[in-house]
């Protein structure tokens, strides 16, 4: 499942609803994994200020050097369990049978 999450400051956090529809019982894992959908760069139009010397390209020699920049994969820490039962099932042992 993919979506397109809002721009995120920094240590910031956003709230995403997803259906799902287990097909079993039991206890499930669900991980997630946020990968940037585009590169975002330097701004561009910025001007050095006047009497100011012009920025070095250091970005440019670095990428040179380093390889091209690539976009970005966090994953999550820990993953969020859910567990499955019959409906109206108070036995917690349904899976001894």
């Amino acid at each position: 499942m993919q979506e397109v999450l809002p721009d995120l400051p920094g240590k910031g956090t956003t709230e995403i609803r997803i259906g799902l529809t287990p097909l079993a019982r039991g206890e499930l894992e669900i991980s997630a994994s946020v990968e940037e959908a585009r590169l975002h760069g330097p701004p561009q139009g910025d001007k050095p200020a006047e009497g100011a010397r012009p920025r070095a390209n250091t970005r440019t020699m670095m990428d040179a050097i380093l390889g091209a920049k690539e976009r970005r994969i966090w994953h999550s820490r820990e993953p969020c369990v859910v567990v499955v039962r019959d409906e109206g099932s108070d036995d917690e042992d349904d899976d001894d049978e």
